[in-house]
């Protein structure tokens, strides 16, 4: 185990770590969303630009897309302020958001994602 420069989750394959070519940026809940989109803003840009570099980088929450409008927290943005924010985000960094649901399909999804990495970038399967 090793901590990230950015992001939270990264592949390790033999002996060589690939933090420089694949990173999810997990977010574990609403409110983490509406805190990142709000008074945390400069610092997740920052974060981002980090991994603009990063051939393969996303966002990853544990929660849907639906959610950010059904239970948004009080006393924080408008629900289409963040809608609108994470979709800059998306269209400035280049940085997809993937919504898992909750954490299990989360994990799964990312479990998924680094097992494609490993067979089609590291392994070079083409099938």
């Amino acid at each position: 185990v090793q901590t990230l420069e950015s992001g939270d989750y990264t592949v390790k394959y033999g002996d060589k770590c690939y933090s420089d070519t694949f990173i999810i940026e997990r977010k574990s809940s609403v409110s983490e969303i509406y805190t990142c989109c709000g008074h945390d803003r400069d610092r997740f840009e920052r974060e981002l630009q980090r991994l603009v570099n990063v051939k393969f980088r996303y966002v990853l929450c544990e929660f849907d897309f639906m959610s950010i409008t059904d239970n948004p927290p009080p006393g924080f943005l408008e629900p289409q302020a963040v809608y609108g924010t994470i979709l800059s985000f998306h269209v400035k960094y280049g940085i997809p958001f993937i919504y898992g649901h909750n954490r299990d399909t989360a994990r799964a999804i990312a479990l998924k994602l680094m097992q494609f990495f490993v067979k089609y970038e590291i392994l070079g399967i083409t099938k």
